[in-house]
């Protein structure tokens, strides 16, 4: 049994499951190509692999390989598993002054750079909460009149970066087909 199962028992009766209902791991984890872009900006597929995970018992993608690259070219890489019992929602940044690395599950921020290692940690001691707190945000955007984090036009992009995705999928004939073994 992996983490998003326990914390997700029923996602066999959720979109989760349902690829047209947005199912699978490359819509349900948009979060970290939305992050990517964030920081980056938009992000262009290079190649995909998914591949259904007969344990979750779903036809949906439980597992994806994504190659992005930048507009500038620097090259970027997504690993997104549903069934992984070591879970990790990290990402790395390396870059030519320092590498950011983030650890989006305890909270943690490292950057290390010429001057030393850095570090910056948020509570996340209860799993919701940073949803609760990005609910909150977007609806004091709509009381005030002021922007979200993440714009209408940003979200559309990441959108477009996950279907590129789960299109190259398809095209490359590397999508969700049934992983060896039971």
């Amino acid at each position: 049994m992996s983490l998003f199962t326990i914390r997700r028992p029923d996602y066999r009766n959720t979109y989760f499951a349902t690829a047209a209902m947005g199912g699978g791991v490359v819509l349900d984890l948009s979060h970290e190509p939305n992050y990517i872009e964030w920081l980056a900006g938009p992000l262009q597929v290079v190649a995909c692999g998914t591949a259904v995970i007969p344990a979750l018992h779903v036809d949906t993608e439980g597992v994806a390989d994504v190659i992005l690259r930048t507009t500038d070219w620097a090259p970027v890489s997504v690993h997104l598993h549903a069934y992984d019992r070591n879970c990790r929602r990290e990402f790395q940044v390396v870059a030519a002054e320092g590498t950011v690395h983030a650890d989006l599950i305890t909270g943690e921020l490292t950057l290390h750079g010429r001057s030393g290692k850095h570090q910056w940690s948020d509570d996340v001691t209860e799993r919701d909460s940073l949803y609760r707190r990005q609910a909150k945000l977007f609806l004091r955007c709509i009381d005030e009149g002021g922007p979200p984090r993440c714009s209408g036009e940003d979200a559309l992009q990441t959108l477009r970066t996950c279907l590129d995705a789960l299109e190259s999928a398809r095209c490359k004939g590397l999508e969700a087909g049934s992983t060896t073994g039971k």
